[in-house]
């Protein structure tokens, strides 16, 4: 079922799209780059202040918080954006895992990012 309200989008960039590890500017200070993984940011010494998730799959969330991490310094701090909708949708998907692995579990989520401790208790607790 395709959206009746569809024909009304506009795509400012039409087809265009960034060749790989080049930057295409969007608008000023907000930038879209195409890139391999793993890889190396190209930013010219720019700080990377603000991961954007797209959407709640894990291949897009997976590596959000190790992002914001990477990129946070004492002087600046680099933010996470997602809507409530997805942000949700990732806690509801993370609490369906609980009591599935355990202490191996918790090394996994660990091993991607999930660094709060009361969620990696959480994950190693028994489900009931």
């Amino acid at each position: 079922m395709s959206n009746l309200k569809e024909g009304e989008l506009e795509y400012p960039l039409g087809e265009r799209l960034p060749q790989r590890g080049t930057v295409l500017d969007l608008a000023p200070g907000v930038h879209w780059m195409r890139m391999a993984l793993p890889f190396a940011l190209h930013l010219q010494g720019l700080p990377v202040l603000r991961v954007i998730v797209t959407h709640m799959q894990p291949d897009h969330i997976g590596l959000a918080h190790w992002l914001v991490e990477r990129w946070s310094t004492r002087e600046r701090e680099c933010r996470m954006w997602i809507s409530a909708t997805d942000w949700n949708a990732a806690r509801m998907a993370t609490l369906q895992t609980i009591g599935h692995g355990g202490k191996s579990a918790a090394r996994f989520f660990a091993s991607h990012g999930l660094t709060d401790p009361e969620s990696l208790a959480r994950v190693r607790a028994p489900s009931n």
